[in-house]
């Protein structure tokens, strides 16, 4: 029985903001200066992200490596 580790994921997504300004250059500056600060987006994900999510790290690795980490889960499945 292998050993539990923590993986780490970048799952790609999106956020949606409503801002009202006077010009888009304007939107576009306090979207900059207070975006995700004072001013809360909407989070746009599906599945698809998820599929494509990127491994970035892995915890409990103990001194092997990735492929055998891979090996090892391809036995217990």
């Amino acid at each position: 029985m292998s050993k539990l580790k923590t993986y780490s994921f970048n799952v790609p997504c999106a956020y949606n903001y409503e801002i009202k300004a006077k010009s888009e250059s304007q939107a576009r500056k306090i979207l900059y200066e207070r975006g995700g600060i004072d001013i809360a987006g909407e989070l746009c994900i599906d599945e698809e992200d998820y599929k494509h999510a990127e491994v970035i790290s892995i915890d409990g690795l103990d001194g092997r490596s990735l492929i055998e980490i891979m090996i090892e889960e391809e036995e217990d499945d």
